[in-house]
């Protein structure tokens, strides 16, 4: 849930930061994360809201991209695939 009147942005190249260094070094925790922006600029939970938001958009739009050139489906990947070598294009 959104708030009506927001006190707090935080960008989002914050936040894809936060996902990389994640993405190669899962023991970045999201605590350690809140811990280096409240030192830079006061930042404190409204991150973890803030990220997760940012994941259900990544979802979203990873979703989208699939659906648009059919790829969601469960048969797509035999639609492009030679069974007698296994090979897919």
């Amino acid at each position: 849930c959104s708030p009506s009147q927001p006190c707090i942005a935080i960008k989002l190249e914050c936040l894809e930061l936060y996902h990389q260094i994640q993405h190669h070094q899962l023991s970045f925790s999201l605590q350690a994360m809140m811990k280096v922006l409240c030192a830079l600029q006061n930042v404190s939970s409204q991150l973890s809201a803030a990220f997760d938001t940012y994941l259900n958009i990544l979802r979203c739009v990873h979703t989208l991209l699939k659906q648009a050139p059919g790829h969601d489906g469960p048969m797509w990947k035999l639609c492009g695939a030679c069974p007698a070598c296994a090979f897919e294009v």
